[in-house]
């Protein structure tokens, strides 16, 4: 029940986000680069394999949501969360990560570059025959496009 109520607010909170997001996504300005908007939102499909110690691994589904503020021209603060689930050898898996840190922004007409370093968490639930395990970990994001 839990996790069919988690996916049920990941697609609300998506929906949200893309709602939010795609009237600026539209907008088009010719000339210079124009300023950054205050705040920039993404949200998606995302896709982990998480590799085990035996050296198998399994593919899971989910998504992903980031905001990012600008503080200046060139310097934001942003934030990333994501969910993805799966299952492998009868066990359901649930891994959730939340980051945040600086972003380095090069912004030109056709596109913007940017630099991460996020810090923060990951959180690992999975359940089998009944039995329930969770986890919490270091996780970080450390990124240059």
């Amino acid at each position: 029940m839990q996790t069919k109520r988690t996916q049920i607010f990941a697609t609300a909170a998506m929906l949200i986000l893309l709602a939010v997001g795609t009237p600026k996504a539209f907008a088009q300005t010719s000339g210079d680069t124009p300023a950054p908007s205050r705040i920039d939102l993404f949200g998606g499909y995302s896709y982990q394999r998480l590799n085990s110690a035996s050296g198998s691994g399994v593919g899971v589904n989910g998504w992903a949501a980031d905001m990012q503020t600008n503080v200046t021209r060139s310097f934001a603060l942003a934030t990333s969360f994501s969910g993805v689930y799966g299952s492998q050898s009868g066990a359901n898996l649930q891994l959730y990560t939340f980051l945040a840190g600086p972003r380095l922004v090069h912004r030109t007409e056709r596109a913007n570059f940017f630099a991460h370093a996020l810090l923060g968490g990951a959180r690992m639930n999975a359940s089998a025959a009944g039995v329930a395990d969770n986890s919490m970990s270091f996780a970080s994001a450390l990124a240059a496009a």
